[in-house]
C-alpha cells in the first residue's frame, strides 16, 4: 500500500514563514530586554544647558535703563551683536523660527549670551528680555 504523503502546516510555505517570523520576534524581544530600546541612559547624556526664563507680564515693561538682575548678568557672560543682512533679527520665545517673537534686535545693538550647544542660543537683551536666536545670526564681540 502506497504511503500517504499528508502535507503538514509547518512544512508548507506559510508555516515556514510563520516559524521564521516567530523566531525573529523572539530574538528582537530578547535584544530589547537585554540592551534596551535604543535610548541613551541618563548618565550618557551631556549636562543640561541652564535656561533662564523671565515671567511674562503683559502690561509691565522694564525701563530700558534698568540693568538686568545680577544673577542673569553672571550667566550671560558674552557680549554680542547680530550678523544679519536684513539689519535686524527676531528674538524668539522658543528654539524655533515659527515661535512667538519676544523682541527685535537691530544691527549694532548689543545683547548678551553664553556658549551653548545647538543651533538656537539663549540670549538676553540690554533691557533684560530673554529669548532664543539662531546661532547663524550671532556675532560675539567680547566677554562681558
Amino acid at each position: 500500500m502506497p504511503e500517504d504523503h499528508k502535507s503538514h502546516f509547518w512544512t508548507s510555505m506559510p508555516g515556514i514563514l510563520t516559524g521564521l517570523a516567530t523566531v525573529l520576534t523572539a530574538f528582537t524581544g530578547l535584544y530589547i530586554a537585554i540592551w534596551g530600546d535604543g535610548r541613551k541612559a541618563q548618565g550618557d547624556q551631556p549636562p543640561p544647558v541652564p535656561t533662564v526664563s523671565t515671567p511674562a507680564q503683559p502690561d509691565s515693561k522694564p525701563a530700558p535703563s534698568s540693568p538686568p538682575p545680577q544673577r542673569l548678568q553672571e550667566i550671560f557672560r558674552l557680549t554680542a551683536v547680530i550678523d544679519d543682512p536684513d539689519g535686524f533679527t527676531n528674538l524668539r520665545s522658543q528654539k524655533s523660527a515659527s515661535s512667538q517673537v519676544v523682541a527685535r534686535v537691530n544691527q549694532g545693538e548689543q545683547f548678551f549670551t553664553y556658549t551653548q550647544d545647538g543651533s538656537w542660543w539663549q540670549v538676553m537683551t540690554r533691557d533684560g528680555k530673554v529669548g532664543y536666536m539662531h546661532v547663524s545670526r550671532i556675532k560675539i564681540v567680547a566677554p562681558r
